[in-house]
């Protein structure tokens, strides 16, 4: 395998995850926008048009705030839980052929 192939296989999962990225946001924009329509509301409107940019400003919130740690917590299996359950979930994509 020389550079040339693995340039491609970089740009090639680079483009994945891109598009894996912007899909989940626009599927959250939709499902928001559908669900404050059955409650008779205005729903995400505040930033971008049509408020398609309300889920990354949420993602940039969720990024600046404090972590909150309980006081008899066992560190060993609180930190390290929920990047087990991201692997378990990532993993799941390792069976599709690209």
């Amino acid at each position: 395998m020389d550079i040339t192939d693995f340039l491609i296989t970089l740009a090639v999962v680079v483009a994945a995850f891109a598009l894996w990225l912007v899909s989940t946001a626009l599927f959250i924009w939709g499902e928001r926008r559908i669900v404050s329509k059955m409650q008779s509301r205005l729903g995400p409107n505040r930033l971008g048009p049509l408020g398609v940019l309300q889920t990354l400003a949420d993602g940039v919130k969720m990024f600046f705030k404090e972590d909150i740690e309980p006081e008899n917590v066992d560190r060993r299996v609180y930190y390290p839980a929920p990047a087990g359950s991201a692997v378990v979930a990532f993993l799941t994509f390792a069976v599709i052929p690209f």
